[in-house]
């Protein structure tokens, strides 16, 4: 018995390999585990597309919000245009030591610029989705209103092969100011 247990000691040692049956389930599994992680990875990476074009609208809707509500408290006084047409100015306001401000409207970009004479001095562009719907109103001689809104976005291509790199993200936003608040309140002291 001891020549068989010899044997059988020297077969095993001998095989120290693998099989090819081995290999291949090993090859599947591996397979397997690389298409559901690049699964994972492409659905985060979409998921942070979408966080970050929602994001970016936010940031560009709160910046413009902004720079309007202090423009008009500022100005002296404001000509709003009923119907804008792209490329034209919506808003005009007068500011104090002669200078000029327009918001203008191209397709998707709204455009603050101020003018000194008839100088250029700054020019800012808050880009938001294309197709918005801009309405200005000029409620009372000194309360203007803007109102952006985007139209529900359009549904996704039937072929899906072309994929959208830009997210369609509704915008809403409606922003009210006073025109000259702030040359009002300056000379009013504050009572202890």
């Amino acid at each position: 018995m001891t020549v068989a247990l010899k044997q059988h000691r020297s077969h095993r040692a001998a095989r120290q390999g693998v099989s090819l049956v081995e290999l291949l389930i090993v090859m599947s599994a591996a397979t397997v585990i690389l298409t559901i992680s690049a699964a994972l990875v492409h659905r985060i990476m979409l998921a942070h597309s979408k966080a970050r074009a929602f994001v970016d609208v936010e940031r560009t809707s709160l910046r413009l919000a902004n720079a309007f509500r202090s423009d008009v408290h500022q100005s002296i006084s404001a000509t709003a245009t009923d119907k804008p047409l792209a490329g034209t100015a919506f808003l005009q306001l007068e500011l104090p030591a002669g200078q000029r401000l327009e918001y203008r409207r191209e397709d998707g970009t709204i455009s603050r610029v101020l003018f000194d004479g008839e100088r250029t001095v700054s020019r800012e562009a808050f880009s938001l989705t294309p197709g918005i719907e801009l309405a200005i109103t000029k409620d009372s001689p000194s309360l203007i209103a803007l109102s952006i809104s985007s139209p529900p976005a359009a549904t996704a291509p039937e072929d899906r092969v072309s994929p959208s790199i830009n997210y369609a993200v509704p915008v809403t936003l409606h922003v009210e100011a006073a025109v000259n608040r702030d040359q009002r309140f300056s000379g009013v002291r504050a009572t202890p």
